[in-house]
């Protein structure tokens, strides 16, 4: 026997007489048994792929770029003339990068659950996951030499990948609009105005608290009638000044009178009964001076005469005092008075103040107020024209992308497809066969024919048995 017997390889110089075409049908015939099995295992996996493997369907839509959308700003505001630019390859590149962008996907997915065709998602991660398996099985395509983009899609159930295509398709031209026309624009007005309308409201409150708390509806009114009314009480106060000195040069003249110890007659004083008292005295004091030339002062007629004079003389004194005291309380009235109108003056000065104060405080409030109109009024306009636009740019928008070909599966499953992969089955199961029988030839170094003793030993073959396989086995395994 031969066989299992492994020996260094010595000098083959026999090797070049070799015929390489009868070497490989050798280890072909040799190998056949192992061929035949690796080639029916791949064959029969093959076939479990065919059978068994999910269909897969290719859904495909087609969409057209029409023209090139027109920047604008929030500044350009009136109507101008839309210049239609070519489509170029930036462009085109752009909407590719747009119907595959995350934001389309995720408002897909979305638009997909409203519809009840997926369950929706329990947490952000799990929209993560749908939104990159979705971008995992779209593919896009610009079609060479055109402006159309061709979308492809590979599921499961032909009818779902066409409706899921759908959902992206319409996401993708909804979101278009807000990334060339953003609503932002329209909600930047909208939010100004409501802003303006907001402080107009704050400021016209703050107007009426104020002249609510200072009760002052017309400051500039009111103050210029309490600077009336102080030039008339400070006429007045001049007034009972005057009068109130006088009455106390009065009243100071009566004491410095009523101080001398003289005889004094009072005459400066307008009363009727000093007056009286006076005339009553001067006559006594003539008297006084006839008798005096008859009688002694010591004689009775004259002390009686001195004594009615001292008498008299005591009741003008205190007839004096009476009116002095009568012009000290006129004066103390008097001071009172103009206490009261130092008082109110004060009060009208402070009111003054404070109405100034209010006034300067409305007229800022009213000139916010105005500005803060001007600007509702501006924003309010710019909205309107931003509505007004807005509702142009859609229309002009929706009118630069159609939808050639609506999505639509193919008739035939993408993958498994038997008329391509039985006979490409076929083909790789024998070769896999092949390659593994001379792999396993080449690392078999046994003897297993007799020219193989010749060429590694030099010794030559006497006799040749082969090997008998039993009645059972088909396969033999070569000669020993």
């Amino acid at each position: 026997m031969m066989q299992n017997v492994t020996t260094q390889p010595l000098d083959r110089q026999s090797q070049g007489t070799e015929n390489p075409l009868r070497e490989l049908v050798t280890i072909l015939f040799m190998q056949k048994a192992l061929i035949q099995r690796v080639a029916v295992l791949v064959f029969l996996m093959v076939l479990a792929v065919l059978l068994f493997w999910p269909s897969v369907y290719q859904i495909d839509s087609s969409v057209l770029l029409k023209a090139k959308q027109v920047e604008r700003t929030p500044e350009m505001l009136e109507e101008t003339m839309l210049r239609v630019n070519p489509v170029n390859e930036d462009d085109l590149n752009s909407e590719v990068a747009i119907i595959t962008s995350q934001a389309v996907l995720r408002r897909a997915v979305e638009r997909l659950v409203e519809q009840g065709l997926w369950d929706a998602p329990e947490d952000e991660s799990d929209l993560v996951k749908a939104t990159r398996s979705l971008e995992a099985k779209l593919s896009t395509k610009v079609v060479p030499s055109s402006k159309v983009i061709r979308i492809s899609m590979a599921w499961s159930d032909p009818d779902e990948g066409s409706q899921v295509l759908s959902a992206v398709i319409n996401s993708y031209l909804s979101y278009r609009t807000t990334v060339f026309e953003p609503d932002t624009l329209r909600d930047l007005f909208t939010q100004q105005t409501e802003d303006y309308s907001n402080q107009l409201n704050q400021r016209r409150a703050e107007k009426m608290a104020l002249i609510e708390s200072h009760q002052a509806a017309s400051p500039s009114l009111e103050i210029e009638q309490n600077l009336t009314l102080l030039r008339e009480l400070k006429l007045q106060h001049n007034q009972l000044d005057q009068q109130a000195q006088s009455l106390t040069h009065r009243q100071e003249k009566l004491a410095q009178a009523l101080d001398e110890q003289a005889l004094h007659y009072f005459s400066f004083i307008d009363n009727v009964t000093v007056q009286k008292l006076t005339t009553e005295i001067q006559g006594l004091v003539s008297r006084q001076t006839e008798l005096s030339q008859v009688y002694l002062p010591d004689s009775p007629p004259a002390q009686a005469l001195a004594h009615q004079i001292d008498q008299t003389y005591r009741i003008l004194r205190e007839e004096i005092r009476t009116l002095q005291e009568e012009l000290a309380d006129q004066a103390d009235l008097l001071r009172s008075e103009l206490n009261a109108l130092n008082q109110k003056m004060l009060m009208l000065n402070q009111r003054n103040v404070e109405l100034q104060q209010v006034k300067l405080q409305l007229e800022r409030l009213d000139q916010e107020i105005k500005l803060l109109g001007y600007s509702y009024e501006t924003f309010y306009k710019r909205r309107e024209q931003a509505d007004i636009q807005s509702r142009f740019s859609d229309e002009h928008l929706n009118a630069q992308v159609v939808v050639l070909v609506q999505p639509e599966a193919q008739l035939e499953p993408l993958f498994p497809r038997w008329k391509t992969m039985l006979p490409i089955g076929l083909i790789v199961a024998l070769i896999t066969g092949v390659c593994i029988g001379f792999i396993n030839e080449f690392f078999d170094h046994s003897f297993k024919r007799a020219e193989d003793s010749q060429r590694h030993l030099g010794l030559p073959t006497l006799l040749s048995l082969p090997q008998v396989a039993p009645a059972s086995q088909s396969v033999s395994k070569g000669p020993e």
